[in-house]
């Protein structure tokens, strides 16, 4: 078997990394990052990364995959709309479902009399990429969103 028990506190330390795990923490010193997982599919599988990607050309319905979420945990989703035209019709309109319904992920209140701005969620413009953060609090999903980057 590759596992090792510990029990007690460790520091780790190599050429790249040094930290220290004590019990129910792990504290990284310097930098840490994480790979981009590109989703093949419009479901979003919280154990395959902390940041993911998606390109979108059409409105969009992405899925949290059931049981797969943390308590505490947060996922970055960057969204790429491809669509050429910067026009109202390029725009997409985007829906994150978790459960049963679209309401279940909670993004603060936003106008639904902007356009493209479903449950809060705002769409993503032509030519443009959204990148929405989402934690795992209690039974709910909150995200927020920062949008229109030219990337």
């Amino acid at each position: 078997s590759s596992e090792v028990d510990i029990n007690g506190s460790i520091n780790a330390r190599s050429a790249d990394f040094a930290g220290t795990i004590t019990g129910n923490a792990l504290e990284v010193k310097g930098a840490s990052y994480h790979n981009v997982t590109a989703l093949g599919t419009n479901t979003i599988d919280w154990t395959d990364g902390n940041i993911q990607y998606r390109p979108i050309s059409q409105n969009t319905l992405m899925t949290f995959q059931a049981g797969t979420a943390k308590q505490g945990q947060t996922l970055t989703l960057y969204v790429e709309n491809t669509n050429a035209g910067t026009s109202d019709s390029d725009v997409c309109t985007l829906y994150f479902r978790s459960g049963s319904n679209t309401g279940n992920v909670l993004f603060p209140p936003m106008s639904e009399d902007i356009k493209h701005v479903v449950n809060s969620t705002p769409g993503v413009s032509g030519r443009k990429t959204n990148v929405y953060t989402f934690v795992v609090i209690n039974t709910g999903i909150f995200g927020s969103a920062v949008t229109g980057y030219a990337y």
